[in-house]
């Protein structure tokens, strides 16, 4: 089994998180996910829900700990059988 960067303790140079941020206007786990369609990529289109659009909340910790965000890593860490296919293509 592959273990997603976004997952590790140290994934950027200065040893903090790295998320993404898309050209849609979302914050996302990591610049992979940031698509242009996300509903063509399965395990990733909740993250891209109209209430999460940075647009739309007061702060990212609105965002990095929502509901869709915490079943996201919940995922990542429990069920590798359903991962995302840019999960499993990059990581």
């Amino acid at each position: 089994m592959k273990n997603p960067k976004c997952l590790s303790e140290k994934n950027t140079y200065d040893g903090s998180t790295a998320v993404g941020l898309s050209p849609l206007g979302f914050l996302t786990p990591c610049c992979f996910t940031c698509v242009n369609s996300p509903e063509k990529h399965r395990g990733i289109t909740k993250l891209y829900s109209k209430h999460l659009k940075i647009s739309n909340v007061d702060n990212i910790e609105e965002i990095m700990f929502s509901e869709e965000w915490l079943e996201f890593f919940d995922m990542l860490e429990n069920r590798p059988e359903d991962w995302p296919d840019i999960c499993i293509k990059i990581c």
